[in-house]
Formats: structure tokens, sequence, C-alpha cells
């Protein structure tokens, strides 16, 4: 097959992993990628803006899976036909991805996708395959038009956790710590309705990594005078629950978003989803608690990074696939924004924004630093700050916030390209380690943890809460928090000191590029709701 039989897939660029290379990828190495099979007619994002803009009640896993396989029939089936042909092996089309699973040698993803694969070691010494350059297509198989991306040929780790451990109570020096709050305290403290606790629904998170203990959450509720949840734990993906007995990495996270969710929703059931950490892991482990037979109305995500740095095009597009399911399912999904400014950790001293949250499908959280009088941005205190700003890879308001901007509210720019995009966040609370989450450690010791990691779970429980108090799932967080702003209803509290580094607040300020809305009165929102 000469050079010039390809057909390129745009979006799939990637730069090699600055990880350590061991060696050329076997010849005979098995993979397993996926196909994003492309719906012209684009199905799902049509049905998610209908839910969302109340155009339409939500839908059923069922009924989006039959909407969405017959919008892609037809090329399913041209696109196993030429794969198979050529060697690999087809699985089963999963149409709420839109992926199809497909399976072939090394060799193979080398001769038919163009993919330079090599070996390569991550932090903890384990091998994965990654790849460099852009993917593509032989122009013989006339699959082009059907085929969106290619997932799966790169393994790289892909997110981080957005917590920041701040020590534990008695031990380390906190000199910089102004206080600490438990997560019910902190509800308390916005008003969170705690009559029906959450009981008769449901409350997921995801995690891509480590493991849970439930019986360290049932230990934390108690030390709080409260029940525990029940905890359901599901895998996708070849992950497995393998919890280290440890805070560090992945495990802290799991702990903070149980924790959190349990102590703000006691009696919701809660469910925790573990994937891989790579684009397709966590997107299946996204609509796995979708999915789930509890129906969670409610689900966090603590993970990210820049939207600008490990996403490529294709990756993006493919989570908010999963994200825009949520979104037809009727499904509030709440993302961290990010833990190191309005740099997100780049060192080119420019303006980036987080992914996930700066997907205009979620509900993105930043962070406020609040002692119970004082209420600023999170920034600095432990060596971090709160995520936020105006988006690069999304550069349009969304709908939601050209509602502010129709009611005379001046919307950021970015900071550099002084061009308008999504703004992150929409909303924020309590991430600041300097009065930060207060979290049970498998060993019992109580650590003080922020990042906006706090925020994401803090919400998603309070959403649940809301839902057990009306007896009905609330409707969209944004179209409707935006909705209250615009009318001159505003149930947040504006965040009008500190900064992200780029991104100011102001005296004045209804909505800002570091917080976002600000923290949700949740007395006012629940009143509105009614």
């Amino acid at each position: 097959m000469s050079k010039n039989s390809f057909i390129q897939l745009g979006g799939s660029k990637r730069q090699a992993p600055q990880n350590k290379r061991i060696k050329v990828t076997p010849q005979t190495k098995t993979m397993r990628l996926h196909l994003r099979i492309n719906d012209s007619n684009s199905t799902l994002p049509r049905l998610a803006a209908a839910v969302k803009n109340g155009e339409m009640t939500p839908l059923s896993a069922e009924q989006l899976s039959v909407l969405l396989s017959h919008a892609c029939q037809s090329a399913v089936g041209k696109v196993s036909k030429a794969v198979s042909e050529a060697g690999f092996s087809v699985g089963n089309f999963d149409p709420h991805t839109g992926l199809l699973p497909v399976e072939g040698s090394a060799r193979l993803v080398r001769q038919h996708f163009g993919a330079t694969l090599n070996e390569y070691l991550d932090e903890r010494g384990n091998a994965f395959t990654g790849r460099k350059g852009v993917l593509s297509l032989p122009s013989e198989w006339d699959i082009s038009d059907e085929v969106a991306a290619v997932h799966g040929i790169d393994q790289r780790p892909k997110l981080q956790p957005r917590y920041i451990d701040a020590g534990v109570i008695g031990v380390q020096p906190r000199q910089s710590m102004a206080r600490s709050w438990n997560a019910k305290a902190a509800a308390d403290h916005y008003g969170v309705p705690q009559n029906k606790l959450g009981g008769g629904w449901s409350v997921g998170f995801v995690s891509l990594g480590g493991g849970l203990d439930p019986k360290v959450c049932e230990r934390a509720n108690a030390r709080l005078g409260l029940s525990a949840p029940k905890i359901t734990i599901i895998t996708v993906d070849g992950a497995s629950n393998s919890p280290s007995g440890s805070m560090d990495g992945a495990d802290g996270e799991n702990y903070l978003d149980s924790q959190v969710q349990a102590a703000v929703a006691p009696l919701a059931d809660q469910i925790m989803a573990i994937g891989p950490n790579t684009v397709t892991g966590f997107a299946n482990a996204l609509l796995a608690l979708a999915k789930h037979e509890r129906k969670p109305r409610k689900i966090s995500i603590s993970w990210g990074a820049r939207e600008d740095g490990e996403w490529t095009d294709s990756d993006r597009d493919l989570f908010d696939r999963a994200l825009q399911v949520c979104m037809a399912m009727g499904i509030n999904v709440f993302c961290a924004a990010g833990d190191d400014g309005s740099s997100d950790g780049a060192k080119d001293g420019k303006a980036h924004c987080d992914y996930p949250a700066s997907s205009p499908w979620n509900c993105a959280c930043s962070g406020v630093y609040d002692n119970g009088s004082v209420v600023k941005a999170w920034n600095a205190t432990f060596g971090g700050a709160t995520g936020g700003g105006v988006s690069l890879k999304y550069p349009q308001y969304t709908a939601e916030q050209l509602l502010l901007q129709k009611a005379g509210v001046k919307l950021p720019v970015h900071a550099d390209t002084g061009k308008p995009g999504r703004v992150v966040g929409d909303i924020a609370g309590i991430a600041d380690p300097a009065t930060g989450i207060e979290v049970m450690a498998p060993n019992g010791s109580i650590h003080v943890i922020g990042g906006t990691s706090a925020v994401s779970p803090f919400h998603a429980a309070a959403g649940v809460c809301l839902d057990s108090e009306l007896g009905k799932a609330t409707p969209d967080f944004n179209a409707t928090l935006y909705k209250l702003a615009a009318d001159g209803k505003n149930v947040c509290m504006p965040v009008t000191k500190g900064s992200n580094g780029a991104y100011n607040c102001n005296d004045g300020d209804v909505f800002n590029a570091v917080c976002g809305l600000g923290p949700i009165d949740y007395k006012k929102f629940f009143a509105a709701l009614k």
C-alpha cells in the first residue's frame, strides 16, 4: 500500500509521551482499539440540547440506545466489513459512546492506521503503549466519512486527581490553616436541605485508579453522628477496586469523593465507577454510572487535564459524547475546574482551562477560601489555586452564559487572546486547603484536603438532597442557575475578592472567570425550585 493511499484523521495528532521509552512495540502484541462511528445527523447532541432546554423529557438508557443505534446502523455495517476483511476482529458496537471495538496485532495497527508505536514506563513503573504523529485510514477502505476517530492505541495515563492534602490534624504544622470543615458542617453552612438526606435517591462519582474500602466511609460518617450510605463499586474495561491503604494518589481522591458525598447525603445510595486512566476508560466509567440500575441523577468527576495538553480534539469529542448521553438522560455532571490557577499547570506563561470542566456539557466547579465569614477566590495556599478562565477549545459562550449577557452582564474574554469562549467555572465551593474538608484515612487519621475535587462531589450530593426534598429530579443546574441570575433572582453568592492569576474577581461581579456565579445558597435555591 503506497504512502499516498491514506486519509489522515483530523484531531488525532499526538506528541510522543515524555515518559521513559523502553522499546519498540512488538509486532505480535495484541492491541484493542475503538473506532468512533460518525453520526452525520448529530442525533445525540440534538437530543441532549432538547433535554437541557426543557423541550423534551429525559430519555432512558434503552430509549437512547435505540435512537443512536438506528442513526449509525449502516455506517457500523460498512466499517465492520472493511476492518474485518483487513484481518481485525470486530466486537459489538456501543451506541452510547459510538465506539466499535476492534482487535488486532501491532503490525496490523501500524500497517492500516499509520501509528508509530513504542512502549514506555509511567511514574509508577508500569509499561504502556504510546504513539506519536497523526492517525490515518486506508483510502481503499472507503470509510473516512463513517469513522470520526480512532481511540485506544495510545494508553498513556491521561488525567490527574484534583485535590491537595494539607496534612493530618494534630500531626503536621498547620500555621497556614485558618480552619477546617467536615462536609456535614459545610452543607449546613451553605443551607443544603438536611431533612431527607438524599433518601430514595442515588449519587455517583468516577474514579480512574486505586480503590476504596467502604468501611472507612462508615467510620468517617460515624464520627459525624451519621449513618453510612450503601456503597456500590463497579469496574469497567479491566480496572479493579484495589485500595492501597494509604491516602496517596487515586486513593486519596476516592476517599475524598466518597466521604464528601456520604456526609452531605448519607441516606442516598452511592455508586463509584472505576475505569482505566484512558479516554475510553474515562468515558465508559461515566456511562456505567449513567446506566446503573439505581439511576443516579447527579455524578461528580474530580479528575482532569489541561484541555490543550493531553487531550486531543478527538479525545474531547469522545468524552463530550459521554457527557451528552448524561444530559440526554437528565443527569447533571459536576466537574472539578483544576487546582493550578489560570495556567492549569502549563509553563508557557499563558492562561489555560482544565477539561472536562471546560466542556459546555457539565457544571464546572471552581474553588474558594471560606473560613465562615471571609470568602475569596482560592489562590496560592499550599501551592495551589482554583482553575478557571476562558476556554481556548470551546470558542463560544454557553447558551446559559449568553442569558447573562442579554441581561447586561459583561462576560469575560480570554486573558491572552481577548476572545470569547466557554467560561469556567459555573459555580464554586470550599477548595482552599487552608479552609479544607476533613477526610478520614484508612488508618483513622483525619486529613484536611482541598482542591476543586472537594467541590464537585459536594454539589453532586447537595443536588441529591434537593431531589429527595422536592420528590423529583432537579433540572439542569446550569440552565436553572444562570436563568435565575439573569432574571435578577440569583441564588448564588458571587465572589468579588481574589484571583487565580490571569483572571480577577471584582467588586460588583455577578459572574467572573474565576468562580463563575459563586457558591450556591441552597436555601434560596430550594425556595426557587419549590
